[in-house]
């Protein structure tokens, strides 16, 4: 950011300097890691723009130092929003967006935050709020107008794909699962999360073992074998597709000190021919 002043004098401000972004009436004061306070004033009509881009553009490096590289289905939009965990919970207002995977919040005080798609396991309408619940919680978005049936509408389209993908994969590793066995699974392997027996046995034994099956082919019998003799069902497995459209596999096996609590959890994943793979 550059800001110019009266007498042509120069601030320059790169975003990744900047700590927080607050503001208070018609007045928004950028704080930078070092200290500084930079306070931006008499923006007339333009001073909601300013806010979003100002907003927009630090969390797009946010994002980007994040890795996440994922599609943008909804631009960010006005919201108020709360969180719920347990006992706690976190409210506020600001900008909320949506991509391929998460759902991105923009407070209008405070750093932006993500809650991935995946962790959510129902929507509902309910008094002008759209709630999602999720593992940990529910989550709860309103005040956004018309906004808001638009934005149902996307997100319950991202879960589909999401679930469609995962189920695909499934496919792939289990073609004669049934069609019930699918739709529970889908769930537990779901943007990426890998299950453990102790989750895919219940289900289908034989999903189980065509997951355990494929760790194997892909190159990792051996360590699979070893790491699986001392994790049991707590090994969990997943499944994932690279950008040239062909899928790979990996697994995770907790491994226990000698009182019994896992205080180390080996990865273990597919790699091609020409890579180097580490446990």
């Amino acid at each position: 950011m550059t800001v110019i002043g009266n007498g042509g004098d120069r601030t320059v401000l790169p975003f990744r300097r900047v700590d927080r972004i607050s503001e208070s009436g018609r007045e928004l004061t950028l704080s930078t890691l070092d200290g500084e306070r930079i306070s931006l004033t008499k923006a007339g009509f333009k001073h909601d723009d300013l806010r979003r881009a100002l907003m927009r553009n630090r969390n797009a490096l946010m994002l980007k130092d994040r890795l996440i590289e994922e599609k943008m289905l909804r631009q960010p939009v006005r919201a108020a929003y709360e969180i719920r965990s347990g006992g706690s919970s976190l409210k506020g207002e600001g900008e909320v967006s949506l991509l391929e995977r998460s759902i991105i919040f923009s407070p209008l005080d405070g750093q932006m935050f993500r809650v991935k798609l995946g962790l959510i396991s129902r929507m509902e309408r309910a008094e002008h709020r759209l709630v999602l619940q999720h593992r940990h919680g529910s989550l709860e978005l309103f005040k956004m107008g018309a906004e808001l049936d638009p934005f149902a509408v996307l997100v319950n389209k991202a879960l589909a794909a999401l679930k469609e993908e995962a189920g695909a994969l499934l496919k792939e590793v289990h073609p004669n699962i049934s069609s019930s066995v699918l739709a529970q699974a889908t769930d537990l392997f779901l943007d990426g999360r890998a299950a453990s027996g102790k989750e895919v046995k219940p289900l289908d034994m034989g999903l189980w073992k065509a997951l355990a099956e494929r760790v194997k082919a892909s190159g990792l019998s051996e360590e699979f074998d070893l790491l699986t003799a001392t994790s049991g069902d707590h090994t969990r497995v997943g499944t994932g597709r690279n950008d040239d459209g062909s899928s790979y596999i990996w697994f995770l096996a907790p491994m226990a000190d000698l009182s019994g609590d896992p205080k180390v959890i080996a990865f273990e994943a597919q790699s091609s021919e020409d890579t180097n793979r580490a446990t």
